[in-house]
């Protein structure tokens, strides 16, 4: 997997009463890292030395689903609204192969061709925090959520060895 580009924060809030006062927990999303996400079935698949032709496929009906990265009493959907704010509106709770997709690339001479079916997603680092009216910051809980995207495809690379 490759990690590439980065977003911006974002935050969701709500009011939960405190013994002494009235407190904001806040869920934030603090920018993500771009992350190639992996179909089942659908590789990395490596060919070669070229040349030659490497040919690949995967089946419609293949998913990933996007994880939360730790057990909180955070929900993963509100994880997901809120990265669709600040990091990019095409994140979803999963992503799914509709047809068959095929993949065919020459394979350069002396070098090995690398192909996997992925989901442009992301990695998303997140914390849910409490802001006291003191505005005292407490970390509840955090994590890195990978979050695929709606934009799925070949991803393709070569090799020397």
């Amino acid at each position: 997997m490759e990690a590439v580009g980065s977003g911006s924060a974002a935050s969701a809030a709500t009011v939960s009463p405190d013994t002494n006062c009235c407190t904001v927990t806040e869920l934030l999303t603090s920018g993500g890292t771009a992350y190639h996400i992996g179909f089942p079935g659908g590789g990395p698949f490596r060919d070669g030395p070229g040349p030659g032709t490497m040919e690949e496929s995967i089946s419609s009906g293949k998913e990933v689903n996007a994880t939360l990265g730790s057990s909180a009493s955070v929900s993963l959907s509100s994880v997901i609204a809120s990265a669709q704010v600040s990091v990019s509106a095409s994140l979803e709770a999963s992503a799914t192969t509709t047809v068959t997709s095929t993949f065919s690339k020459a394979i350069p001479s002396g070098k090995y061709l690398n192909a996997q079916f992925v989901s442009y997603g992301y990695k998303v680092p997140w914390k849910e925090v409490r802001v006291a009216s003191s505005c005292a910051e407490t970390t509840l809980y955090s994590g890195t959520a990978t979050i695929p995207s709606n934009s799925i495809g070949w991803y393709n690379w070569t090799t020397t060895s």
